[in-house]
C-alpha cells in the first residue's frame, strides 16, 4: 500500500508544480473577442499559433458580473463591466500580460497584472 502511494505521489508532483509556474510578460498583437469584464482573447505572436492564436485570458485578481448571470441585475452590470473592458483594451496602444500562469477556470491563462498603454 504504501509503494503504491509513494508511485502515485511521484507521478502527481509534476502536475502540481506545473499549475505553480509563472510566466514573464508578453505582449499581444490584437485583442480578438471580449467576453466580460475579466475575460478575452487575444492573438500573440511569441507563441506558436496552436497556443497564440485566440487564446484565453482571465484577469486574474479580478471578478466581475457573469454575462449569464443568475439575476437581471446581475447581467445588466455584467454589460456595463464588459463595456468598459472593452473601452480600455480597444483604445490600448499596447498591451502587455505579465506573471502568466494557467488557470483552473476552464484552463485559460490568469495574469496578475494588465498594462494597458493608451
Amino acid at each position: 500500500m504504501s509503494r503504491l502511494l509513494a508511485i502515485l505521489l511521484i507521478f502527481a508532483m509534476p502536475v502540481m508544480t506545473l499549475a505553480d509556474i509563472t510566466y514573464d510578460s508578453v505582449s499581444i498583437a490584437e485583442v480578438t473577442s471580449i467576453y466580460d469584464g475579466d475575460t478575452f482573447r487575444a492573438n500573440i505572436p511569441d507563441y506558436p499559433p496552436i497556443i497564440g492564436q485566440h487564446m484565453g485570458i482571465r484577469i486574474n485578481g479580478v471578478d466581475t458580473p457573469e454575462i449569464r448571470g443568475k439575476c437581471e441585475q446581475e447581467k445588466v452590470l455584467a454589460r456595463k463591466a464588459k463595456q468598459y473592458t472593452v473601452t480600455k483594451l480597444r483604445s490600448a496602444k499596447t498591451i502587455e500580460l505579465r506573471n502568466m500562469k494557467r488557470g483552473s477556470i476552464s484552463g485559460l491563462w490568469l495574469m496578475y497584472m494588465l498594462m494597458v498603454t493608451a
